[in-house]
């Protein structure tokens, strides 16, 4: 479960801000005494909003994002999810003085995976990326099917054979 210590404090996404720091700490605690009581695995992601918030100043984004990390890491969090960050510089200064697992989510921007576990990532997240990947080959073919030779579409995608095997497990 992501738990997102962004606050609406208004009809729109300018009129967002963040959560006090013991007023998540308190829902971070609940969260972790119910996992507790019930014997549960369940994950508490920890997310971090101060790089989307605080856009205008990254040296403050990045003081607050470990603060705010750290105490969450504290109260109990399995992971802290920083959202807005996507540069290696920046995840591995948070890696570094974060003491938690670090989640990041990637864009287009983000280092590759392999890169992200170099310097620690211990989590990605891709949001809705699988979706509009699909979709946006969705698009293409459905525009493919008007061009003069509009099944040759067809044959960039996966065969049935293919299909069959990554539903059973085989790919």
């Amino acid at each position: 479960m992501n738990l997102e210590d962004r606050i609406p404090s208004g009809p729109t996404a300018a009129g967002r801000g963040l959560a006090s720091i013991p007023d998540h700490l308190e829902k971070i605690a609940a969260v972790m005494e119910t996992k507790r009581a019930m014997g549960s695995e369940f994950f508490l992601n920890a997310r971090v909003d101060a790089f989307a918030i605080m856009r205008d100043d990254s040296t403050a984004a990045l003081a607050e994002a470990i603060k705010r990390g750290n105490a969450y890491a504290d109260a109990g969090a399995d992971c802290i999810f920083y959202l807005g960050v996507s540069d290696r510089e920046t995840l591995a200064t948070l890696v570094r003085e974060v003491a938690a697992p670090i989640s990041a989510f990637a864009v287009a921007d983000t280092p590759s995976v392999a890169e992200l576990e170099e310097i620690g990532v211990a989590r990605v997240s891709y949001g809705s990326a699988f979706q509009r990947a699909a979709l946006a080959a969705l698009k293409r073919f459905a525009e493919g099917i008007r061009e003069p030779d509009g099944h040759s579409a067809m044959r960039e995608g996966m065969t049935g054979r293919e299909l069959q095997e990554m539903l059973r497990g085989r790919r």
